[in-house]
């Protein structure tokens, strides 16, 4: 198994910042943006499973990305905007996962956003996507898997009103990065919290 830290602490160093200039469905890039960090963070040794392997026999789930080192997985990745507590769920399959391929994993990072609109007119917003029953979920996951860290992250985006051009054709585009925090789950609990993005005045 390889050496463990703080996930949280070190998410710190991925390029966060990055997703304010991005407009859309950011999943791609926020793959993108934490397979870089992932192996950013000791090159030549980390690696990383883009489109996981399922983590059972056959094909009964696959996370977006298993993040590897010198002694084998170490990591799972799920983006998701939708359904976000099957999301969190299938990430304890990983964890409890019989297949010998993905022994070793001690940390999950679950990424949840949002590209639907709601409300009307100038109340047009995109709701907040912390969500209490995925956070018990992330806690529950840990309370029995000593040293297992899973960090909830939360990308929040503001609704741009009054745009022109491209950006203005579908409420897709509409949405601003303005915060992106993390959560902390270990032995059952929110421990710590950190704050990756803020959008000034937010």
């Amino acid at each position: 198994m390889s050496s463990k830290f703080s996930v949280l602490h070190e998410l710190e160093h991925a390029s966060w910042a990055t997703l304010a200039a991005i407009y859309g469905n950011a999943h791609p890039s926020i793959i993108g943006l934490l397979t870089k960090w992932w192996v950013d963070r000791d090159p030549g040794v980390n690696w990383v499973l883009d489109g996981a392997p399922s983590f059972a026999a056959g094909n009964r789930g696959r996370a977006d990305a298993v993040f590897l080192d010198a002694s084998g997985p170490a990591g799972v990745l799920e983006v998701e905007g939708s359904y976000y507590k099957e999301t969190a769920r299938k990430i304890g399959q990983y964890l409890s996962s019989p297949r010998k391929e993905l022994r070793g994993i001690w940390f999950g990072i679950l990424v949840l956003y949002t590209y639907v609109a709601e409300g009307q007119g100038p109340h047009r917003r995109f709701p907040e996507v912390e969500d209490p029953s995925v956070l018990a979920i992330a806690a529950g996951l840990t309370a029995k898997r000593r040293g297992v860290e899973i960090v909830v992250v939360t990308v929040d985006k503001r609704f741009e009103h009054g745009l022109s051009g491209i950006r203005a054709t579908r409420d897709y585009y509409k949405g601003a990065l303005s915060r992106v925090r993390g959560i902390s789950f270990v032995d059952g609990s929110g421990k710590e919290r950190a704050i990756y993005f803020r959008e000034a005045g937010v």
